[in-house]
């Protein structure tokens, strides 16, 4: 808490108690993309242990690595560059596509040894753990990219929609419908993931220590959901947001975005931000005609070779 609380909002030992716990359970039961958390010691030649790391493994083969922390008496000796390396020989062989991780842009040291360590500026997050500063997100592919892949225009209809509660609709057919329009915006996902993310959404009340409830906010055609908004509010007042459409029909989508905002807004948060596709121009551009603006470029985050954008707005 004295390394990682001056820099970021709303982290207390809740933040502490919930990662050691999704650590010992060995998956996280409130994630959307992650699937598990790993709590490590860092250790140098001699076995001291020198500091510790977290390793947040997501769904794609996507690992994002800290807080790493290191011990005072270690610091500016070359141990952060060391732990880089370390953190990669330790996720190859588990056949980890990329590495990602965020930092203050005002810590220019840590900046400097994750650069030096490969990564590479992704996006630049305005005010978005903290309204006092702006926080660098920093990415490196372990494995070749692959090759991109447009595919949502032929799954989509143009079927209009009425904005509702998750509530409005048979569970099963929610949790189906769920599902495939994940599919068709990112990747396959298991109806267990499908089940528990609706779930969370008709019942948002906070069960476990630490866990931030989802929320859902759907488009719907007769009995079927065709557009969806999941909000997963984040610490330090941001709220992350993930739109799963069925439907290219324009006015409907803007209502279904609309409605978002505002729910992001009613929940007390300053900022709602998404990661889009880069190649579903379609619905980056209703995002634009909202409000939203460009904040940086993600490559291949939770599918290969499918690029995405990161988009925001405050509220």
């Amino acid at each position: 808490m004295r390394h990682i609380t001056p820099n970021y909002d709303e982290i207390d030992e809740s933040f502490v108690s919930s990662t050691l716990r999704i650590h010992d359970l060995g998956y996280d039961p409130a994630g959307f993309f992650t699937t598990k958390k790993e709590v490590l010691e860092i250790c140098d030649a001699r076995r001291r242990i020198i500091g510790f790391t977290t390793l947040t493994h997501k769904s794609g083969g996507c690992v994002k690595t800290g807080p790493t922390i290191l011990r005072s008496p270690f610091r500016n000796r070359g141990y952060g560059l060391a732990t880089r390396m370390a953190i990669e020989e330790r996720l190859r062989p588990a056949s980890v596509r990329k590495i990602y991780c965020t930092c203050p842009e005002k810590v220019e040291h840590v900046a400097r040894y994750l650069l030096a360590a490969g990564m590479r500026i992704e996006a630049h997050l305005e005010r978005h753990y903290a309204p006092t500063h702006n926080e660098l997100v920093f990415g490196k592919l372990l494995v070749a990219d692959e090759a991109p892949s447009t595919h949502w225009e032929t799954q989509v209809g143009n079927l209009r929609g009425i904005v509702c509660e998750p509530s409005a609709f048979d569970r099963k057919t929610l949790i189906a419908d769920f599902g495939r329009l994940f599919e068709i915006t990112w990747s396959p996902v298991t109806r267990k993931f499908a089940t528990a993310v609706v779930t969370q959404g008709l019942d948002a009340r906070i069960g476990n220590e630490g866990a931030k409830p989802k929320r859902l906010v759907c488009l719907r055609n007769g009995k079927h959901c065709v557009a969806a908004v999941a909000l997963l509010p984040k610490r330090g007042g941001a709220v992350k947001g993930l739109l799963l459409r069925g439907t290219r029909h324009k006015s409907s989508l803007r209502e279904l975005l609309a409605a978002a905002s505002s729910l992001a807004s009613n929940l007390r948060r300053r900022k709602l931000y998404f990661i889009h596709p880069l190649l579903d121009s379609a619905a980056l551009a209703i995002f634009r005609s909202a409000g939203f603006q460009t904040e940086g470029l993600i490559r291949a985050p939770y599918r290969p070779g499918q690029d995405a954008v990161v988009i925001s707005k405050f509220l």
